[in-house]
């Protein structure tokens, strides 16, 4: 597991994109965003769906995060604590910025799929999950409003946007 975060961070501490989303369970965070509605989607548009939201995440966060992995020391993880095909592996990540030393308490919710460990979702101390708040202010949301159709076409536009 901690071999899986190692390639995560530093994929995109050096914008390897590509290769940091190939660590990410894509399909059970689709499954996660879009709740009772990933059931009703056609596997077409859950394909779809998981593409669209890796490439806004990669256009979107990736940037945010590499800013401060310019300036990372180390990351120091815990012992997984794993229950069956899940995890959690909780991590203190270490940047020193130039006037100050900044510790980030996260923790990874990881799944085995195929025999390797893939990332789920990451959680920042003292905030709700990245899956959560994306799942809450914005995909369960337009599900609501317009189904899978109106989630997909406001994800071209945003992904085209990016590039």
């Amino acid at each position: 597991m901690h071999k899986t975060l190692k390639r995560t961070i530093g994929a995109i501490r050096y914008k390897r994109s590509a290769k940091a989303l190939a660590q990410f369970d894509g399909p059970v965070q689709g499954a996660y965003l879009a709740g009772s509605y990933w059931a009703k989607a056609t596997l077409a548009e859950q394909t779809e769906f998981v593409t669209l939201f890796h490439k806004m995440f990669a256009g979107v966060a990736f940037p945010n995060i590499q800013k401060n992995f310019t300036n990372l020391e180390t990351v120091l993880y815990s012992k997984p604590k794993v229950s069956g095909s899940t995890a959690t592996v909780d991590a203190v990540i270490v940047i020193l910025h130039p006037l100050k030393k900044q510790e980030i308490q996260t923790t990874f919710a990881m799944t085995k799929s195929a025999g390797a460990w893939k990332v789920v979702d990451v959680t920042v101390k003292g905030n709700p999950s990245m899956l959560q708040r994306i799942r809450d202010e914005q995909v369960q949301k337009i599900l609501a409003k317009g189904g899978f159709p109106k989630l997909l076409s406001l994800l071209r536009a945003r992904v085209a946007k990016i590039k």
